[in-house]
């Protein structure tokens, strides 16, 4: 028995395709797919390293006709899949999208990425590898099912990558990421994610997704006109015509631009480093987002 990822409901299975079945379709016999954790290459259920179709992710969600009434698998794919699926395979054959499907798009990326991140998501074809996930996620994604919004203090990039040789200059930059502490708050963890997907033409397109409590992040790659960020405020049009496409040192840049396991930070502290004195106390990438007046931004 499992609780939906969602709402805490009991359900008996995990039933939820966090990589949703047309996302799997769209790839099938297009691998080989290996999947590394570090530098080594992580054997399938068989021991082999290479598989032809892309890994099945699944999450726990209820659905129609569980003891809760509720229907968060459902919910899932009415709110983020049908509304994204036709604007993400337009993105993946490489066709620019604009508007409201720049918005549909970037928030299905948030969702998957999230759900990715669940404790109980379990990947089929890799049952034995203990896959990293998110503490405390049902802060997240309890709010989100109940007000039908994503999340607050999440950032979404997203670039352009290939294992071609050359490609524009790129920012080698690691932002080591803190563990704040705020006055009469739990501790803030910060949280990182990242994926890419295969695109027409033999590219890649790379999202990264922060979750950054308290603070606003600059992107390093987003400062060098190297990377768009989708979430929050998604641009007016995403062409990946028109985005810089890295080569293969700048994919191994973009891949280590962000580190968790920083000491844990004051967030005085970190207002205290925009000043020169400070400015070797956290990243200058980091900023407070100042309180709002009535309180703490959250």
């Amino acid at each position: 028995m499992f609780e939906c990822a969602l709402c805490g409901a009991p359900v008996k299975g995990r039933r939820e395709h966090v990589r949703p079945r047309w996302l799997l379709e769209r790839y099938k016999d297009d691998g080989p797919f290996i999947f590394y954790k570090g530098a080594e290459p992580i054997p399938y259920r068989s021991g082999i390293t290479e598989r032809s179709q892309l890994s099945r992710v699944m999450a726990p969600a209820c659905g129609q006709g569980d003891a809760s009434g509720r229907d968060c698998n459902g919910w899932l794919d009415t709110h983020f899949e049908k509304p994204a699926k036709d604007h993400v395979r337009a993105l993946l054959n490489g066709k620019a999208i604009s508007g409201s499907a720049v918005e549909a798009a970037a928030s299905w990326a948030v969702k998957t990425l999230l759900l990715e991140q669940h404790p109980e998501a379990h990947d089929a074809e890799l049952p034995n590898h203990e896959r990293e996930s998110w503490p405390n996620l049902d802060t997240l994604l309890f709010p989100m099912r109940a007000t039908g919004q994503l999340p607050p203090d999440l950032s979404l990039w997203c670039t352009v990558t290939s294992q071609e040789e050359a490609g524009p200059d790129t920012p080698d930059e690691v932002v080591l990421l803190p563990h704040l502490h705020v006055a009469g708050q739990a501790p803030a963890v910060f949280e990182f994610s990242a994926f890419g997907y295969g695109m027409t033409g033999g590219r890649q397109l790379a999202l990264q997704l922060l979750h950054h409590p308290y603070v606003e992040v600059e992107h390093p790659f987003e400062a060098a006109n190297l990377a768009t960020r989708l979430w929050p405020e998604p641009p007016t049009t995403l062409d990946p015509a028109e985005m810089p496409t890295l080569g293969i040192q700048g994919t191994q840049h973009w891949n280590r631009t962000f580190c968790k396991g920083g000491d844990m930070t004051d967030l005085n502290l970190i207002r205290m480093s925009q000043s020169a004195f400070f400015h070797e106390l956290v990243s200058p990438r980091i900023t407070v987002r100042e309180p709002r007046s009535g309180g703490l931004a959250v």
